[in-house]
């Protein structure tokens, strides 16, 4: 079966490449200019570098997902283990694949530890709090002057008219 072309895979030969080519280029014209010679040198070396970047983070990224789809809970904690790296360095990883579009149908579940799909992140419950029972209001005659006041039940306050004590 054929491999699916990944973000970033055609962008890492065409980096390597041009950085080979700049960099015999740049040994090259050395002799005749050495501070353009060591310019070309110097690009050329970063396009070889960052080429070999995507490649290992492309290999590193098919890895974690094979273990991802062995694993239904998406655990950072089982990547890290079978990679032999710590959970500090899979989750760093992981994010670097989300921020360069590898791994755009995932976010990093941070409370959970673990990998959850898009639209499994739109489905994980909030944090459930006890829901807020209004109190319930009893409306009250004043002793001292007769007015009516609404208080909760089973409290007492002052009246707001005279300051005598009500009872709800």
């Amino acid at each position: 079966m054929k491999e699916k072309k990944l973000k970033g895979q055609t962008a890492s030969i065409v980096e390597f490449v041009f950085g080979a080519l700049f960099a015999l280029g740049g040994v090259g014209i050395i002799g005749t200019s050495p501070l353009q010679g060591l310019g070309y040198i110097a690009f050329g070396a970063f396009l070889i570098l960052t080429g070999i970047q995507w490649r290992m983070l492309i290999k590193e990224y098919r890895a974690y997902m094979t273990i991802l789809s062995n694993d239904p809970t998406g655990s950072i904690a089982s990547i890290s283990q079978a990679t032999n790296a710590s959970n500090s360095t899979a989750k760093e990883n992981l994010k670097l694949m989300i921020k360069k579009g590898l791994a755009k149908n995932l976010v990093i579940d941070e409370q959970g530890g673990r990998i959850l799909r898009n639209q499994e992140a739109t489905t994980v419950p909030a944090p459930t709090t006890a829901p807020v029972v209004p109190a319930e209001k009893a409306t009250v005659t004043c002793t001292g002057c007769g007015a009516k006041s609404e208080i909760t039940k089973g409290t007492t306050q002052e009246c707001d008219h005279c300051g005598a004590s009500i009872q709800g």
